[in-house]
């Protein structure tokens, strides 16, 4: 299982640009580009993944599970020596030299790290809600032998249901990737 769940993290690692700065061309599996522009000093584009990455392992996770981490993989040829930091949607990533960025550059946070854990914790808060809904914690005072003592709160159950539909709505937003600015820059003044 674990070894699965590794395969999936590194096929995942594949769906990332591959830029070359020398032909001002960008190429990738899984991942739209778009609006692509090359400066001696820098280069732009926007893209768009199909996926969003894995959800890291919940702390005290098995150690197997634990191990799989979930990053892309960055490549960009060509590029003249020193050192590029890669922001994406204006935050820093990565910093590498231009040699490690031809060998790629491992991705392991960023907006789309961050869309991941608020999805998760969008679908737990959803899934506590629908929990009281489906069993309340005094079900014998509500519809039990006892409901002649508090029977009158049970139409507070169904008052869940509105706001399960609306955590499933924001679920479904954050379940699609967003197009995404990156931004591959010299840090090295010139």
């Amino acid at each position: 299982m674990a070894r699965c769940a590794r395969d999936r993290a590194s096929s995942r690692a594949a769906r990332a640009p591959l830029a070359d700065a020398k032909s001002h061309n960008i190429a990738a599996r899984g991942t739209a580009i778009s609006a692509a522009r090359f400066a001696p000093d820098r280069i732009e584009f926007s893209a768009r993944d199909e996926q969003l990455p894995l959800s890291p392992a919940p702390a005290g996770a098995a150690a197997e599970s634990a191990g799989v981490v979930s990053s892309r993989l960055v490549r960009v040829f060509n590029l003249p020596a020193g050192k590029y930091t890669l922001r994406i949607g204006g935050k820093a990533v990565g910093e590498a030299t231009g040699v490690q960025w031809a060998a790629g550059v491992p991705i392991a946070r960023g907006p789309d790290f961050e869309q991941v854990e608020q999805l998760r914790r969008e679908i737990q808060a959803k899934n506590l809600l629908y929990f009281h809904r489906w069993r309340p914690q005094n079900e014998t005072y509500l519809f039990g032998f006892r409901k002649h003592e508090q029977g009158q709160n049970a139409i507070e159950i169904p008052q869940f249901d509105p706001l399960v539909a609306a955590k499933e709505g924001a679920i479904h937003a954050l379940a699609a990737p967003l197009e995404r600015a990156y931004e591959l820059v010299s840090v090295e003044p010139k």
